[in-house]
């Protein structure tokens, strides 16, 4: 008996002695005019590379786009310990939820990401942070893979709070086996992840090649043309107010596809499915919220 209690410590101190590095791999990312200005939005980040690479979603960085242009008035900060840092957006994709940015540090270590997938019912640790400038580290259970039209999203049973969107999901080797990106409103401690390999691809595919405003333009019009396909899938067999998919289309906001914020409720436009599709990439997912 004492030496199964000698046993259970040792593994107990040993994952926290583990847990300890994440306070130099996991960081808050804000959205706010000047360093010194109120935050306007937040959520998280972790290191992918030394030269100051960080990987977010997209949605948490989305605050610096207003009608399909760059709003001057915020920036992009990451806290490193006690310094914030003016971070440059290198690529992101709006489907996949994803983005990198890269402020001037050089980290000592990078995460490590995992090169098997992980199995129904294997533990696993969501990171972030919320309000409260500190790291929050929640256990939890990976149910499965919900197959959709779009993405693969990891479907988890742990739960997950505002703030933490874009830290890591960890497996019990405590490598990296997905991205926070939502949690549900309707189901008690349901949270859903971005696998790893929409990861592995996003880091290992080459920069955008364009300029901020027209990756963010053409990437919309794409997304906007997947939603109006899956609109008239979808439409043969449910009503179109009551659809019922994970797709990420629900992390555009208004400001990033319209300046009219009513365009849903638009009299002129007499193509319902426009209407949908519009209020879909407006309004997001009513089932579930970007965290």
């Amino acid at each position: 008996m004492r030496i199964l209690v000698l046993i259970v410590a040792f593994t107990i101190n040993l994952y926290a002695g583990e847990f300890k590095k994440f306070d130099n791999l996991v960081h808050i990312i804000k959205i706010k005019s000047s360093k010194s200005s109120s935050l306007h939005s937040n959520g998280s980040g972790f290191v992918v590379a030394k030269d100051g690479k960080i990987l977010t979603n997209y949605h948490v960085i989305s605050g610096v786009f207003e009608d399909g242009k760059v709003n001057k008035k915020y920036n992009i900060f990451v806290k490193v310990g006690k310094v914030e840092y003016q971070a440059k957006i290198l690529k992101f994709d709006i489907l996949n939820d994803l983005a990198l940015l890269k402020i001037n540090y050089k980290f000592k270590e990078t995460v490590v990401i995992a090169k098997n997938n992980i199995q129904k019912g294997e533990k696993i640790y969501s990171l972030g942070f919320h309000s409260k400038e500190y790291l929050s580290i929640n256990q939890g259970i990976f149910s499965d893979y919900i197959k959709d039209n779009i993405n693969k999203l990891m479907a988890l049973s742990i739960p997950i709070n505002p703030g933490m969107s874009g830290g890591p999901i960890l497996n019990h080797k405590l490598q990296v086996i997905g991205v926070n990106v939502l949690k549900s409103t309707t189901k008690e401690s349901a949270a859903y992840g971005i696998n790893k390999n929409k990861l592995f691809f996003f880091l290992n595919n080459s920069a955008q090649g364009k300029t901020l405003e027209e990756s963010l333009n053409s990437q919309l019009k794409k997304t906007y043309s997947r939603i109006m396909a899956s609109v008239q899938e979808k439409k043969k067999n449910e009503k179109l107010n009551s659809w019922n998919t994970p797709d990420m289309e629900h992390f555009l906001s208004c400001g990033e596809y319209n300046s009219d914020k009513n365009f849903n409720r638009d009299k002129d436009d007499k193509d319902q499915d426009k209407i949908t599709a519009k209020y879909k990439v407006c309004k997001m997912d009513y089932r579930k919220v970007p965290l």
